[in-house]
């Protein structure tokens, strides 16, 4: 499965850029399928700074990846021979993204809030059904090192009966 990514921000780093390398160097592993590789095959960005500094960072960690920037970068990234699409933008550009991705009869991953407003949910399903492609939203939380933490410790029975939790997103 060849992946494309819309937009390299925070939630890049924090949480498809472990997926991509963990997966280049280890592969996925499912029953039904055997051995699974999600190569990233392309980003596009507004500028791509962001996405030419972690190709010169992550040779050898993920495979040579196509970096298109500017208004036209997502257009160009359909182009290319990918499965799916993460949508990692501001809020307020997943939905024409999201739309883009879905007309172009690629699955779509996108981060939550998925859309701003329920009309555009509603346009998304139905491209995504007339178009026949998946279109789900990202639990992003589950490669989270703070988020494998805790689970490893419930897990490992270090954390037992817990009853209530509060946390705080604090960003950088």
């Amino acid at each position: 499965m060849r992946a494309g990514m819309v937009g390299m921000g925070m939630i890049f780093d924090e949480t498809y850029r472990p997926f991509f390398e963990t997966v280049h160097q280890r592969k996925l592993y499912d029953p039904a399928f055997g051995v699974i590789d999600v190569p990233l095959v392309a980003v596009a960005t507004r500028t791509g700074s962001r996405a030419k500094k972690y190709q010169d960072s992550a040779a050898g960690k993920v495979s040579p990846f196509q970096n298109f920037s500017g208004t036209d970068s997502l257009a160009k990234l359909l182009k290319e021979p990918v499965d799916f699409v993460c949508v990692a933008t501001p809020d307020d550009r997943h939905f024409e993204a999201a739309k883009a991705v879905l007309n172009a009869g690629k699955h779509l991953l996108i981060e939550k809030p998925s859309v701003l407003d329920l009309q555009q949910l509603d346009e998304l399903v139905k491209l995504a059904s007339q178009n026949n492609v998946l279109a789900k939203v990202v639990y992003h939380k589950l490669l989270d090192p703070d988020h494998k933490k805790l689970r490893t410790l419930v897990h490992d029975r270090v954390l037992q009966h817990v009853n209530n939790g509060y946390c705080s997103l604090l960003e950088p």
